[in-house]
């Protein structure tokens, strides 16, 4: 077994006015596009934790934990590019490790999340090594660009480019 966590990003920001419905609705067909891109709901299934973040429980039949890892690593990846290309959502993904019973899933889990938070926080690569921008600079340009202040966006942007220069 193995479990993941997506982060939809930025989603604080893209829901600011939706309305509850809105977002359930939104959240809703995220699960279920994830879901139909995992295949089978007894091998690998998903569920909505909470403001725009998704758990993704993988079971493996028979396989090297290797093997398990670099599947849940294929299948995370097809789950970001099925949501950037289906419903416009961009997201930030970790997998936990690989754990032989259902009793050690939490811990998996607890990993997965770990893991996210620290690239979601201060980390400028995502799990499948690109770079990227944090969720806070993401907020703070894209409301500096809403606001049309033309000098905050040419400084968030040296910011960050002297943040990933330093890399």
């Amino acid at each position: 077994y193995a479990a993941a966590v997506v982060q939809i990003t930025p989603f604080l920001l893209l829901t600011e006015t939706y309305s509850d419905r809105q977002t359930n609705k939104l959240m809703q067909q995220a699960v279920e596009m994830i879901q139909q891109s995992l295949g089978e709901v007894q091998e690998r299934t998903v569920a909505y934790v909470e403001e725009g973040r998704l758990a993704i429980v993988f079971s493996f039949k028979d396989r090297s934990e290797h093997a398990a890892a670099s599947e849940a690593g294929r299948q995370m990846i097809k789950l970001r590019h099925s949501l950037e290309m289906f419903l416009n959502l961009k997201s930030i993904y970790a997998v936990g490790h690989i754990c032989g019973s259902l009793t050690q899933l939490v811990s998996s889990f607890s990993a997965a999340v770990r893991d996210l938070d620290r690239i979601g926080a201060g980390s400028a690569s995502t799990a499948d090594g690109h770079e990227s921008l944090t969720i806070e600079e993401q907020k703070k340009l894209l409301l500096a660009i809403e606001r049309l202040d033309r000098d905050a966006v040419v400084r968030l942007i040296a910011e960050i480019f002297v943040k990933l220069h330093n890399l």
